[in-house]
Parts: structure tokens; C-alpha cells; sequence
């Protein structure tokens, strides 16, 4: 068995697969060995004991020597893996794992989602997904499975999520995980070859197993919110803005209770951002058609593993089309054939200096841009949360 030296106590651990190295890009490799390593050694030594204030502050550090694996396994010559606050996050998959979420068929899921969460980053190598664009430099995988992503972000962002993680804990309980803010798994910090990655892993958004044929991301701002050429080019589903959901009159068609509920969620939601000075977040919005074929017919880079697996992770809310557009065929009569999934992302922004002097030079850029609506993006975190419930409500009806 390969063996790598732990640390935090001095031993020598075992990695339980070692067939998890094998020659492919360093940093896929090595964050497939994380999830591995977290979720055999560490995961299984996070019981169920109440978290205290220490967890929220600590970390695991493991030191990983290229000596202990096979020449041609292609992972570099030596690497650090550091993981932060690993009970917390181990509390964190089981409650979502545990949360009363919709699946695909209707029915609610349920159990932890610890061994899907390994399974996915493990059974086979990610994938860097092109069509997800984060800030500045961020970059995306995507598990085997489309549940989960991992999202490199910068180290101002780390410590965003570090200083807010007891909140969010206390917010994810204290609503029984009924939220729209991002399911968060995990936060590693790789270092090798000199250079530090923070990833931080999280569910998807449009893990439904059907297709996806609009998306958007939407912030409530009309200044510079339209998808550009390069937004859109040789991506078969474009992330779309604002000003594209507002010229193309759409609209979630979900009815006045659905509505409420959602705007309920994002009220509660936002505010514990503005709490934590947060802006620049987003609501991801997808629409879905109901692919009425079996798992087994399914040919595509989403399908899911298994039938526990197949859950939304976001609120599902499921939509008959339009009176002006075909109705469902007879195979699918009394089933939805349209429907939307929903989540917050990019929640790690704080409004410090870099974004208060980003805000004032976009005010002598854009002088007559006034008013809450047709405000750029980059805003106080009070005016930014108002704009935002305000662009969200009229999306609905």
C-alpha cells in the first residue's frame, strides 16, 4: 500500500487506493487523492458528537512525497494537502445529505451524501467544465456524476468562507438546510510546485439528470449585464445576464405560492449575507426539459450514478409549459415537461477596499447610472441586497 506522512501526528497512513493514481493533469489527480484521503481517514473520525468552537478553526495538514507511488502515476514529485475545519464540513454533508430535497421522480431524497460525494471525484477523474465562469481567475471541475463542483478561489475568498463558516453553519441549521445558498462540501488548499490552490467544493446547481436549454445568471444590475460574444461562443448553453432574461421577456412562470416560498428563502438568505458584508452574489437560475427516457437511455456527460444519487440539490420547482406552446405527449400526460432549478452562488465577496474603490471608479465611469435599478454591479452590500430581492421578485409570477 502507498503510504504518505501524516503531520498532524507524525504516522505513516495508508492510502486505501492507490489505483486512484493514474497518469493524467496533476491537479485533477491530487484533488481526487484529497477527496479520497479526507473522506477514508478523516470523514470516519467526525462522529456524530455536537461540533464545538475548536472545529471551527481547525485545520488537517498532510505532506505527500512522490517516493510513495508508482513511478507512472503522473502526480508530481511531492505535494501538501490541507483541509479546513474537516468535522465542520463532515456535519455539513450529512445535514444536506439529510435534507428534503426533490428528486427527479418526485420523491424526497435523503441519507448522507458523504460516499456519493467520494465516489464522484474518485471512480473517475473530473473534467474541466468550460461553460462555468467564476471571478478573476476561478476555474471549475466537474465530477464524473454533474452532482458536485470544485471551484478554485482566491485567498481573500478562503478567508471569507473561514470567518463566516460558524454563521453559516448556525444559518444551514437553523433553517434545516431549507436554503438557496450554495451546498458547501469541502475547502482544501493544495500546494505544489510552489504555487497554492484553495478549492472549494460544492453541490451543482443543475444536477437533475434532464436537460438544460436556458441558463442565467442574474444579479439585478442593467449596467453591463448582457452575455458577450465571448460569454456565448462555443458553448452549447451560454450562461445568460439580465439584460438578456429582460430582452428576452422571460420569466418563471410558478404560480404565487411557489413564488412566495422562493422569495421567503431569499429574503432569509440575503440578509445573512448583508449580515456578513457580502455582495456580488448571483441567483442561478435553470431551465429544464423533462427528458421522459430511462437512466439506462440517458447519453451524457450528466448522468447520475444511481437512483439515491438522482436528487435536485437546489428547491426544484416544476412547470407545465405555456398555453401557448405544445402541450405534453401522451407519454408524459399529468408529468411537468418544463421546470426550473435555483441556487445562490458566488457568496465569498466581501466589500472591502478593493471592492469600495471598484465602486467608485465605476461611479465617475458610469455618472448617469442612477437610481437602485440601473445601478452597476459593484455596490454597498445594503443597496446591493435590496436591488437584488427587487430583480428577483419581478422574475416571478
Amino acid at each position: 500500500m502507498d503510504k504518505h506522512t501524516d503531520k498532524r501526528n507524525g504516522s505513516q497512513c495508508t492510502c486505501s487506493d492507490p489505483e486512484l493514481c493514474v497518469t493524467a493533469k496533476q491537479l485533477k489527480l491530487v484533488m481526487s487523492w484529497s477527496v479520497n484521503y479526507s473522506l477514508s481517514q478523516l470523514d470516519s473520525s467526525a462522529k456524530e458528537e455536537a461540533l464545538v468552537a475548536e472545529d471551527f478553526i481547525g485545520v488537517h495538514k498532510v505532506t505527500v512525497s512522490m517516493e510513495h507511488f508508482r513511478v507512472s502515476c503522473g502526480m508530481p514529485a511531492s505535494f501538501q494537502f490541507k483541509e479546513y475545519c474537516p468535522r465542520v464540513f463532515a456535519h455539513l454533508r450529512r445535514e444536506f445529505g439529510s435534507s428534503n430535497v426533490y428528486s427527479v421522480d418526485g420523491r424526497d431524497g435523503g441519507g448522507s451524501c458523504s460516499e456519493d460525494f467520494r465516489a464522484a471525484w474518485t471512480v473517475q477523474l473530473p473534467a474541466w467544465d468550460s461553460d462555468s465562469r467564476g471571478h478573476s481567475s476561478s476555474r471549475f471541475l466537474r465530477s464524473a456524476d454533474g452532482a458536485f463542483f470544485a471551484k478554485t478561489i482566491e485567498r481573500s475568498e478562503a478567508g471569507a468562507l473561514k470567518r463566516m463558516l460558524s454563521s453559516y453553519w448556525n444559518h444551514v441549521t437553523d433553517c434545516q438546510t431549507d436554503t438557496l445558498l450554495p451546498q458547501l462540501m469541502a475547502l482544501y488548499r493544495i500546494t505544489m510546485s510552489g504555487s497554492k490552490f484553495y478549492i472549494l467544493f460544492m453541490r451543482s446547481v443543475f444536477n437533475s439528470g434532464h436537460p438544460l436549454i436556458r441558463k442565467y445568471d442574474l444579479k439585478g444590475s442593467r449596467v453591463a449585464r448582457r452575455a458577450t460574444t465571448a460569454d456565448t461562443a462555443g458553448h452549447a448553453v451560454p450562461t445568460l445576464k439580465d439584460l438578456d432574461f429582460i430582452r428576452a421577456a422571460d420569466c418563471l412562470n410558478v404560480g404565487p405560492e411557489v413564488k412566495s416560498a422562493i422569495m421567503e428563502r431569499l429574503r432569509r438568505d440575503v440578509a445573512f449575507l448583508e449580515r456578513h458584508n457580502i455582495m456580488d452574489y448571483s441567483l442561478l437560475v435553470g431551465v429544464h426539459e423533462w427528458a421522459d427516457v430511462s437512466k439506462e437511455d440517458r447519453q451524457t456527460d450528466y448522468q447520475l450514478p444511481s437512483a439515491e444519487a438522482q436528487q435536485f440539490n437546489r428547491f426544484l420547482i416544476k412547470q407545465h409549459l405555456p398555453s401557448n406552446v405544445a402541450e405534453p405527449s401522451p407519454s408524459s400526460a399529468g408529468r411537468p415537461t418544463r421546470f426550473y432549478s435555483i441556487g445562490m452562488i458566488d457568496i465569498l465577496t466581501d466589500y472591502g477596499l478593493v471592492k469600495r474603490a471598484a465602486c467608485a471608479c465605476k461611479r465617475m465611469r458610469y455618472p448617469a447610472t442612477g437610481g437602485v435599478d440601473n445601478a452597476f454591479s459593484t455596490v454597498p452590500p445594503g443597496q446591493y441586497a435590496k436591488r437584488f430581492l427587487s430583480f428577483a421578485d419581478s422574475c416571478m409570477q
